[in-house]
């Protein structure tokens, strides 16, 4: 094998090594804990308000962010794949803010009106602000 050859091989391989620990990196690394994360500390109505205003802007301040929400509770549901959502009650009298549970199969014992503090990841805004990963705190 000429020089040349050996050459494009050693930067071919160490290119795919490149690749092969990226990929190992991205898919270890451990999930985020909502428990250790700090946050922000906003109202449902205040968080609403913020994407319905300007979903944009509110996706660059909340989006993939830790918040505390607090807020009253205006349903307890179950989703699709098992898991509790509770929605937090808004001056809007449709939507408000779905709060999934991170615990799957896990049933809080909370009841509607009841005033609550949830910590989750805000996943965007879909006619409700979601939040992902959700734990009632007690702070």
């Amino acid at each position: 094998m000429n020089a040349r050859k050996k050459k494009w091989l050693l930067i071919v391989g160490l290119f795919i090594g490149l690749i092969a620990l990226s990929a190992w990196y991205i898919f270890l690394k451990p999930a985020r804990n909502i428990r250790f994360e700090s946050y922000i500390s906003i109202s449902a109505d205040s968080l609403f308000l913020a994407y319905q205003e300007n979903e944009k802007n509110a996706d660059s301040i909340y989006l993939d962010k830790a918040l505390l929400v607090e807020g009253n509770i205006s349903e307890v549901k179950t989703n699709q794949q098992g898991q509790q959502v509770i929605v937090l009650s808004t001056s809007d009298s449709i939507f408000g803010i779905a709060c999934t549970i991170s615990e799957s199969g896990m049933k809080l014992q909370v009841e509607k009106g009841e005033p609550v503090k949830i910590k989750g990841f805000c996943a965007g805004f879909n006619s409700d602000v979601v939040l992902r990963d959700c734990i009632i705190s007690k702070e």
